[in-house]
C-alpha cells in the first residue's frame, strides 16, 4: 500500500508560493490554551463585594438555600493559600466557604478532622470503579451523610455538576431545619466534597457550585477555589468543561429571566458577557426605523485581528 505524501495547494501553485521558508501543520487544529491568573491578594474586591448578599440556585425547583448568605455575616474565607502553602496541605481539606471544604481521600477518613470541622456529608466525586469504601465506613460510623456521584470522562463531569449542586443543598437545607427544630447542636451544615487527590474533578464540582450559587464567571470561581486550595489542578480539559459550563448557566439565567418576563441578552461589548446583561424594552415600532439609518457599525471581528500585522503568508511569483 503505497502511503500518498500531502501537498499544500500553494506549493503546486505557478501564481503564489509561501512567504519565507515556513512549513505548514497538518495535524488537527487545538482549541485555544485558558490562562488562568494567579490568585489576587485582594481577591474579596475582585469579586465586587466584600460579603455574599445572595445565595440561590437559577430555577426555583431545588430547595431554599437564601439562609447561607447569612453564616459568618456572609464573610467570603480569603485565606491566600498560595502564602504560606505547605506540600504536606495537599493531604489535608481546606476550607472553601464556612459550609464548604474541599479535599482527598485521605481527609475524607480522618476521623479527627471530620469531627473538629463538624461535617455532616462526604460527598466523593469519582471515577467510576474508583473504592471510596474506607471513607464510607467511617461516615457510617460518625452519623455522616455519605453521597457518590461517578464520573467516567469529561462529559459526564459536566452532566453531573447540577446533580451535585442538588446533593450540596438539599443536605445543607435539610440540616438547617433539623438546626430551627433544635435536633441538631450545630449552627450549619458542613459538606467535604473529595475525590482521590482532592485537586481535580471535586475541586472542578465545587468550582462549579460556586458559579452557579453565586453568579460567578468561571475564571474567577476557579481563582477562588485555588486560593483556597493552592495545589487544585485545572487542566485544559477541566477549563473548557467549566467554561462550557459557565456559558450553560448564562443560558438558564437567561431562560429563567424570560419566565419570569424579564427577557436578559448578552452585554454586546468585547470582552467576556457573564453577569453583563441588560433588560430588552418593548418591540420596535416603525417610528424606530429611521434611528436604525444613523447606526455607526464597528469593525468586523476579522478586520481587528488583522489589524497591525505585517506577515505576509503569501507572495505572488514573478
Amino acid at each position: 500500500m503505497s502511503m500518498i505524501e500531502e501537498v499544500a495547494l500553494s506549493d503546486t501553485s505557478s501564481t503564489f508560493r509561501r512567504a519565507g521558508s515556513n512549513e505548514y501543520a497538518f495535524r488537527v487544529p487545538t482549541p485555544p490554551r485558558i490562562i488562568i491568573p494567579p490568585p489576587a491578594h485582594n481577591l474579596v474586591e475582585a469579586l465586587e463585594s466584600h460579603r455574599v448578599t445572595k445565595v440561590e440556585a437559577i430555577d426555583d425547583t431545588g430547595p431554599d438555600v437564601s439562609f447561607l448568605a447569612s453564616i459568618n455575616d456572609g464573610e467570603l474565607p480569603t485565606q491566600g493559600a498560595g502564602l504560606d502553602w505547605t506540600y504536606e496541605k495537599r493531604r489535608d481539606a481546606q476550607m472553601v466557604m464556612p459550609y464548604i471544604y474541599l479535599g482527598p481521600h485521605n481527609a475524607a477518613k480522618n476521623r479527627d478532622f471530620l469531627s473538629q470541622e463538624k461535617i455532616t456529608m462526604l460527598l466523593a466525586v469519582k471515577h467510576a470503579g474508583t473504592p471510596v469504601n474506607a471513607a464510607a465506613r467511617v461516615a457510617n460510623e460518625m452519623g455522616i451523610v455519605f453521597q457518590t456521584v461517578q464520573v467516567r470522562g469529561s462529559q459526564d463531569l459536566i452532566a453531573s455538576f447540577p446533580q451535585i449542586t442538588r446533593i450540596i443543598n438539599t443536605h445543607l437545607a435539610q440540616v438547617q431545619e433539623r438546626v430551627r427544630n433544635g435536633e441538631l447542636p450545630l449552627q450549619h451544615g458542613t459538606v467535604l466534597v473529595f475525590c482521590e487527590s482532592g485537586n481535580e474533578k471535586s475541586a472542578a464540582a465545587v468550582v462549579a457550585w460556586m458559579m452557579e450559587m453565586f453568579d460567578l464567571d468561571f475564571l474567577r470561581a476557579m481563582q477562588f477555589v485555588q486560593c483556597q486550595r493552592f495545589c487544585v489542578n485545572f487542566d485544559d480539559s477541566l477549563k473548557i468543561v467549566l467554561q462550557t459550563y459557565g456559558d450553560i448557566l448564562d443560558a438558564r439565567r437567561q431562560v429563567a429571566a424570560a419566565k419570569q418576563g424579564t427577557a436578559l441578552v448578552a452585554n454586546p461589548v468585547g470582552g467576556s458577557t457573564h453577569g453583563a446583561y441588560h433588560q430588552v424594552g418593548s418591540k420596535r415600532t416603525i417610528e424606530d426605523e429611521d434611528d436604525d439609518m444613523e447606526m455607526v457599525y464597528a469593525p468586523s471581528d476579522d478586520v481587528l485581528r488583522f489589524q497591525g500585522r505585517d506577515y505576509v503568508p503569501f507572495e505572488s511569483v514573478d
